[in-house]
């Protein structure tokens, strides 16, 4: 599934031969991104109390950390984006 957010996913051969996309072939891969990405949205229940509130705040948190790790053990190098959130 990581799969559809790596940089030519959706790139058939005649754009991976020229190194770019035009026009609606992007808006195209946009929304077939968005489609796949849609069964991720709502998989949290809806908060109703300050417990809910804080436990989402500390899921997004955990997440968030959880990807930054990742991204530093995929590209050492890398600029990432670790102070941004903190």
């Amino acid at each position: 599934l990581a799969d559809i957010y790596e940089p030519f996913y959706y790139w058939n051969e005649t754009e991976q031969a020229e190194g770019c996309m035009h026009g609606d072939r992007i808006c195209e891969t946009d929304k077939l991104r968005q489609a796949t990405a849609k069964g991720f949205a709502e998989q949290l229940p809806e908060p109703h109390t300050l417990s809910d509130v804080v436990r989402e705040f500390l899921y997004w948190d955990w997440l968030y950390q959880m990807r930054n790790v990742a991204a530093e053990e995929l590209d050492p190098g890398g600029y990432g984006d670790n102070d941004r959130y903190y």
